[in-house]
Parts: C-alpha cells; sequence; structure tokens
C-alpha cells in the first residue's frame, strides 16, 4: 500500500494543472477569502490543495476496488494517461465523477469551516 502511494505522489504535472485549473473554476479561493493573495501564492495554495484533494480520491477509489482492480488500476496508473486512468476508473466504480465531487465538495467545506474558525479566533 505504502508503495502505491509513492508512485500515486510522482503523478504528472500535467494533472496537477488540470486538478488545479478544475479548483479555480470553482472559485476555491474566492470562497475562501484567499482571492486578494498574490497570484503565486494563490498558485502554491491551490497545488497543495489538489495534492490533498487528489490523496482523498485515491483514498475513496481504493476503498472501492477489489485486490484485483486494485493490481489492475496499477498498471493502468504506470501509463500515466489521464484518460486511461479515468475511463478504468469510470468503469470499475459506479458514479465515479459523482464520487469525485463529492470529495471536492467535502475538502471544500472543511476548508470554508476551517477558514471562518481562523477569522473568529483573530477577531478575538
Amino acid at each position: 500500500m505504502l508503495k502505491f502511494f509513492k508512485k500515486r505522489l510522482k503523478r504528472t504535472v500535467h494533472e496537477t494543472l488540470s486538478y488545479s485549473q478544475h479548483l479555480q473554476q470553482q472559485n476555491f479561493l474566492e470562497d475562501l477569502g484567499l482571492n486578494t493573495l498574490p497570484k503565486e501564492k494563490q498558485t502554491e495554495l491551490l497545488i497543495t490543495m489538489t495534492e490533498s484533494i487528489l490523496k482523498r480520491i485515491t483514498i475513496r477509489v481504493l476503498e472501492h476496488l477489489s485486490k484485483k482492480e486494485k493490481k489492475e488500476f496499477d498498471e493502468v496508473r504506470e501509463t500515466s494517461d489521464p484518460d486511461k486512468i479515468s475511463e478504468f476508473l469510470a468503469e470499475k466504480i459506479d458514479n465515479y465523477d459523482q464520487m469525485v465531487q463529492e470529495v471536492i465538495s467535502e475538502f471544500k467545506e472543511e476548508m470554508i469551516t476551517t477558514m471562518q474558525g481562523l477569522q473568529a479566533d483573530l477577531a478575538e
């Protein structure tokens, strides 16, 4: 299992940027009140959030796959082809796209709650 996560963390820059762009489209930084930060810091935050979301998606995916499917997934992942990976997961996991959106929404809600807590602490 550890081997899987080590390999997973070595994902392509393309994949990270793709999810970061997706987060930007969903106005993550604006919703968190972080859109006034310098662009460089915004990019850094988006990449960090993307990595966290990808880890959560990976964990959720692994919960849905059998041992055999996990081995198959590992082989598909080795191709580093995001389209093949998504196709495989959509085939093996019912409502895969919905699951990904749920993970993103859960993360966003956690971040909003955290930011609200931090702002309340600073206001005291």
